[in-house]
């Protein structure tokens, strides 16, 4: 695919102001330093193109142009930002708001998620998801978490908790490893077992684990 091209300088058109006075234009100039192509990226001199060769963002840095295989951000995923979904890997140093999306391969999030959906091909570290009971998890390798409070969990490998999993349908292809945590209410599903600091609700929320 056509990422960009290099175009010839053309003539400048004259404008006018609001009171009818013409404007002058300065013709365009020549580029001093054209932009080089980088890794993913093909030059085509012939068409004075860059051409990508891979899927990825793409990006200007030091006057190379290239495609990226990570998407960074470093704030929140909010109203300003929108939902996500990259085809590579997604780092987001802050949070995820309630009611957006983040898609990728692998997926880390340094903050707390809100009731969207997270959904990697690979592997997700989060810090606490409280999901409203809507918020959903699907992964597809490992998935590490501070805690999980009230969501929905779908992962193919294991699942690593740090501090507490409290009302959440879990089903894990792996173990459930939780050996500082409380699994408190809700039911988890492991395959290969489930290891936790301590297992039921001091509130009376049912509890049922299912492992193997």
């Amino acid at each position: 695919q056509e990422v960009g091209r290099l175009e010839a300088p053309t003539p400048g058109l004259p404008g006018m102001t609001v009171f009818g006075i013409p404007i002058p234009a300065k013709d365009g100039l020549p580029m001093k330093n054209y932009p080089a192509a980088g890794l993913g990226v093909f030059w085509d001199a012939e068409a004075r193109s860059f051409i990508a060769l891979a899927s990825g963002r793409l990006l200007l840095e030091e006057n190379t142009l290239y495609i990226s295989d990570k998407f960074q951000l470093f704030g929140d995923v909010n109203s300003r930002t929108g939902s996500i979904d990259f085809i590579g890997d997604v780092e987001i140093a802050g949070s995820v708001l309630d009611g957006f999306n983040i898609k990728g391969r692998n997926i880390a999030i340094r903050g707390n998620v809100g009731d969207g959906l997270i959904e990697a091909a690979e592997n997700i570290s989060i810090g606490t998801m409280r999901g409203n009971y809507t918020g959903l998890i699907r992964c597809g390798g490992n998935l590490q978490a501070e805690s999980l409070i009230a969501c929905n969990v779908e992962a193919k490998g294991n699942i690593k908790i740090r501090s507490g999993l409290a009302r959440c349908s879990v089903k894990c292809g792996g173990a459930i490893l939780a050996p500082t945590a409380r699994i408190d209410g809700g039911t988890c599903i492991a395959f290969k077992g489930i290891d936790a600091f301590a297992i039921g609700s001091a509130r009376d929320a049912r509890t049922l684990l299912c492992a193997g």
